[in-house]
């Protein structure tokens, strides 16, 4: 477990080029208390611990992730992983900032 970086905080995450034709996986971020943040695929964010949460757990957004997705600051195949192994996935601020 741990905070994965698959954004970066200071480039603009870039065009989105799909690898193959495989599926999309669905994912939804939260934001946890302490103003980290979570991806998991269960929409209500019931595999988040509780721990983890800080007491708040606020949905921002579904959105689609394809395999072998390249964009500047963010490793699909380890957001993937990570989801496989722990249901969730700890990331920095998805949202860039100038």
């Amino acid at each position: 477990m741990g905070q994965a970086s698959l954004f970066s905080s200071k480039s603009n995450p870039g065009h989105v080029v799909a690898a193959n034709d495989a599926p999309a996986m669905k994912l939804f971020l939260f934001k946890l208390g302490g103003g980290q943040y979570a991806l998991t695929r269960d929409a209500a964010g019931r595999n988040i611990p509780a721990e983890l949460q800080g007491g708040a757990l606020a949905f921002v957004r579904g959105f689609n992730v394809l395999p072998g997705e390249v964009r500047v600051g963010f490793d699909a195949a380890a957001v993937a992983a990570r989801i496989a192994e722990d249901g969730y996935v700890l990331i920095a601020c998805p949202f860039h900032s100038d």
